[in-house]
């Protein structure tokens, strides 16, 4: 995969547990990837952060020592950290701000977030092809302006979009693609239209499946897919897509958040 430097910000959530740890390998290496030099460190102080400085500075400095452990100085010893202490319930993430948590985007999904799922760097699995479900024409248009250049930045080359569509009796095909509206077709033309520009390699797959998470999850596990693609949308029927797949997956997901 090649390396740009036009990636967003890259910013994990500091906890002392084993998945921070896993997180904060994640983010460095995402970091580095993008030829940047600084990773953004979160603490969440709710809504009575620290006052006495002495203190502070003096845990910020242990901070910085168990994260250089945790990613390694050699690998690393260049980058420079940002520690942001913040709410994370009312924290106003930036546009370019990309989290690397399994848990924050069920917290929020006005932000960018990538769940590594245990993954150690974000090409783990290849260079395989990113899987993009298109849901509703809100969350879509999400993906498509704000998620495809970011993909084009991390320097994947081929995606895939993916989408669900439901039986419509008065068709007489078992073709999935035979069974898309009007609405879906044109979301997913403009998809195609936005790949092209940016010089990437796409098809579509279209399914039939009752079960939209668990159909996602199986469609990247056929594709070996290093990345899922999703957006949250303006609505809620049966709960978030993104969330319920994040339960089921052992593929990374980045969520495009409803800015």
């Amino acid at each position: 995969m090649k390396k740009t430097g036009n990636g967003p910000n890259i910013g994990f959530i500091f906890r002392d547990t084993p998945e921070s740890r896993s997180e904060a390998f994640f983010a460095a290496e995402l970091v580095r990837h993008f030829g940047q030099s600084v990773l953004y460190v979160f603490i969440d102080v709710g809504s009575d952060p620290m006052e006495d400085q002495d203190l502070l500075v003096e845990e910020e400095q242990g901070i910085i020592r168990t994260i250089q452990q945790w990613i390694g100085t050699k690998s690393y010893g260049l980058m420079r950290f940002t520690i942001l202490r913040i709410d994370l319930k009312t924290y106003a993430i930036p546009k370019n701000m990309l989290v690397i948590s399994n848990e924050f985007g069920n917290m929020r999904k006005e932000a960018n977030v990538l769940s590594p799922a245990y993954e150690g760097t974000l090409c783990a699995r290849g260079e395989g092809e990113v899987l993009i479900p298109l849901g509703t024409r809100d969350s879509a248009l999400r993906t498509v302006e704000i998620g495809l250049p970011l993909i084009a930045a991390m320097g994947f080359e081929k995606v895939v979009f993916y989408h669900t569509t439901f039986r419509d009796k008065s068709v007489m095909s078992d073709d999935p693609s035979d069974h898309m509206n009007e609405s879906a077709r044109e979301i997913l033309e403009s998809a195609e239209e936005a790949a092209d520009q940016l010089g990437l390699f796409h098809r579509s797959i279209p399914a039939m499946d009752t079960d939209v998470a668990r159909g996602i999850n199986l469609a990247a596990q056929r594709i070996s897919s290093p990345l899922i693609l999703m957006g949250y949308g303006d609505k809620i029927w049966f709960g978030w897509y993104p969330d319920a797949l994040r339960k089921i997956t052992l593929v990374p997901v980045m969520t495009i958040g409803r800015y």
